[in-house]
């Protein structure tokens, strides 16, 4: 019993009805009649309504990782959307960089715990030539706060030097809540050249004047080309990608574990292969 609540025999829910329909749901999602049955009433209301292939509907689709629910008219809905990922979440007031337009949801989200609870994913810094210098673990959300503190957290110990520049996909947010810490007025943060490029509206004036890569002539090897790879944090993201499934089931123990010793060997081979090409690899 929970708070005056029963809990249902072999559910993880109370005998609210409301409630037990979205463990149902929650569950019918990765079986094929769910699955059919959505196609079905997708294929029909593509029939009754025109739709727009600009505007993408990400509703129930099983490849994406945040889910909520809304409650309207008794009517219990599951609805999923993209985890953020690696993109930094804002959690400040001042004025976000958006790379897509906002979308209005009137019913209020309910999210449910129906299984373990797992962390957000792991952050990495990353030096230029591929040597990942540090690693920490993000809980709840790749927030901007929790980036900057591990930055500052890692260039903090007795013998690092800090960095003259940081690249990140969101450095645009990061450098507004950034400005309120002295630590970091004489550190660079442009964002990654791809992303600038990309996925950053020419229309935010703050983004352009503070985070253009052009802004810094020490970064250019010779115009137009760059001196250092600033995409090296997203291709260090997809090898480490590739130990996820290996890595879902661990306990925090085994998982740090297996984590330090496998960047740590990443790195020794990364070491050597830059020394083989005549690079001279070192940390100053």
């Amino acid at each position: 019993m929970l708070d005056g609540r029963v809990i249902q025999r072999r559910t993880k829910t109370c005998n609210l009805p409301l409630h037990q329909e979205m463990e149902h749901l929650k569950f019918a999602k990765g079986k094929a009649a769910f699955t059919l049955k959505e196609r079905y009433r997708d294929m029909q209301n593509a029939h009754l309504a025109p739709v727009d292939l600009a505007e993408e509907n990400t509703d129930h689709n099983p490849e994406e990782g945040v889910e909520y629910f809304s409650i309207n008219n008794n009517q219990v809905t599951l609805h999923s959307e993209k985890d953020p990922g690696t993109v930094g979440v804002v959690d400040d007031t001042y004025e976000p960089c958006p790379s897509k337009a906002p979308t209005i949801n009137t019913l209020k989200p309910i999210k449910t715990l129906f299984n373990r609870r797992r962390t957000h994913n792991e952050q990495t810094l990353v030096w230029p030539c591929g040597v990942i210098y540090a690693w920490a673990t993000m809980y709840g959300a790749e927030a901007v706060s929790n980036y900057l503190v591990m930055v500052k957290n890692t260039f903090s110990v007795p013998g690092a030097q800090k960095p003259e520049h940081i690249f990140y996909d969101t450095n645009c947010d990061d450098k507004q809540q950034a400005m309120k810490d002295p630590w970091f007025d004489d550190i660079g943060m442009c964002v990654d050249v791809w992303y600038f490029l990309n996925k950053h509206k020419v229309t935010h004036g703050f983004c352009q004047e503070n985070c253009n890569p052009a802004m810094y002539p020490e970064l250019e090897s010779e115009p137009g080309k760059w001196f250092f790879n600033t995409s090296v944090a997203e291709q260090t993201n997809a090898w480490l990608g590739g130990y996820q499934s290996m890595c879902r089931e661990m306990l925090p123990a085994k998982f740090d574990f297996f984590l330090d010793k496998m960047i740590r060997l990443q790195s020794v081979e990364t070491i050597a292969r830059l020394a083989t090409t005549g690079h001279h690899p070192r940390i100053l």
